[in-house]
């Protein structure tokens, strides 16, 4: 299913591209009879074929994960730390934030958790690139702000929210971003669903995707003026 939704999408976001440089071909065609400058219309198509390249890898990123079997997956699965796999994360997302802008960047800060924590069974690469997904989000939202993050212990009771009965780590990352619409909320999770230009659209897309074969889900609350917090919740035990 989120094979065939990332289709459908690129298939809109490549025939938007496509117009976008037919269009600045066409436009440079006409200043081209006054002899203006085209730069302006070269960098267009130039922004148009990177973000044709972003959108190339972006699927090979989402095919390679989504499309792997859940069985072949689960040979890879060991027991894990959550304590430690969240502050590693964290450490990837303060290093990364400040390689993007040195001077300017969002302070992480885990917050201090007082419940023992299960271990997770899973495969930890993956459950990388679901934290490494879902932090970026957050510092890219919250900008010079702060991002929190903290995890504790849950017993579920009922299901609620594509997560079954059980025992699960949650972990909660919380942004000081502008928040997002109502109308949006459920939309999110859409592959290549993004408000920046310059952003691929597929972090959120990719977590879900991550935390649902491993028996978990990724649930968002959020409103405008008041940032987001994204909750993953991962099956765990002793």
């Amino acid at each position: 299913r989120a094979l065939l939704t990332l289709t459908k999408s690129i298939a809109k976001k490549s025939t938007e591209i496509i117009q976008s440089v037919r269009n600045e071909v066409e436009r440079a065609r006409e200043r081209l009879k006054s002899s203006a400058d085209l730069s302006e219309n070269l960098d267009a198509i130039e922004d148009a074929t990177l973000r044709w390249a972003s959108l190339e890898n972006m699927f090979v990123t989402l095919s390679s994960h989504i499309g792997r079997d859940t069985e072949a997956v689960k040979d890879t699965y060991c027991s894990i730390k959550p304590l430690e796999l969240v502050d590693n994360a964290v450490s990837r997302a303060l290093v990364n934030a400040l390689y993007e802008s040195p001077t300017s960047f969002p302070n992480i800060i885990r917050e201090p958790h007082n419940s023992k924590l299960k271990h997770i069974v899973g495969d930890e690469g993956e459950l990388n690139l679901c934290l490494d997904a879902l932090l970026d989000n957050a510092v890219e939202a919250s900008n010079t702000g702060h991002v929190y993050v903290r995890l504790c212990q849950e017993n579920i009771t009922i299901s609620e929210a594509n997560v079954e009965p059980g025992d699960y780590v949650d972990v909660h990352i919380t942004d000081e971003g502008q928040g997002i619409a109502d109308c949006d909320v459920d939309i999110v999770f859409e592959p290549l669903y993004t408000t920046k230009i310059d952003r691929r659209g597929m972090g959120l897309s990719v977590a879900a995707s991550i935390a649902q074969r491993h028996g978990g889900a990724v649930k968002l609350s959020s409103s405008i003026g008041n940032g987001t917090t994204v909750a993953l919740y991962l099956p765990s035990k002793e």
